[in-house]
């Protein structure tokens, strides 16, 4: 793993190998035009490149790459989903479940889960991806 000397959040990187896609069902979404449905990845609005979560006096800002930007990643790495922003604000109602811990996200994409434990005092957190998602997840561990 590589170590982030330049955060002052306690995180280090890991590439992990896709050993098995997973198979999922997607939600049919109904949307006005083709270039709208673009835009939507795993049912929600991609357009926005940087995704600010606050919670009370927490901050924690990600960079995401959506459907039609040159750095998306299909299916995985590339944006938020929804359940790292559900899963962040259940961590920050019980902060006694990260603070002083060490903690691993598998998986962690744009990294928001993470980050938000190591904003809520993680004592170490480590967050891993596939290969193609680690130059995103490393600029967003530097952003925060």
């Amino acid at each position: 793993g590589e170590s982030s000397s330049d955060s002052s959040l306690p995180t280090t990187l890991v590439p992990t190998q896709l050993t098995r896609r997973l198979r999922y069902s997607s939600i049919a979404i109904r949307m006005a035009s083709a270039a709208e449905a673009e835009m939507h990845v795993h049912n929600i609005d991609q357009r926005s490149t940087l995704i600010r979560f606050e919670e009370g006096a927490l901050s924690v800002a990600c960079e995401q790459f959506g459907a039609g930007h040159s750095g998306f990643v299909p299916g995985t790495s590339s944006v938020i989903w929804p359940s790292a922003m559900l899963f962040s604000r259940y961590l920050c109602a019980n902060r006694s479940l990260v603070e002083g811990r060490r903690c691993a996200e598998l998986g962690a994409g744009i990294g928001l889960t993470g980050l938000v434990a190591a904003a809520l005092g993680a004592e170490r957190v480590v967050l891993t991806d596939l290969e193609a998602g680690l130059p995103l997840l490393r600029d967003n561990v530097a952003r925060n």
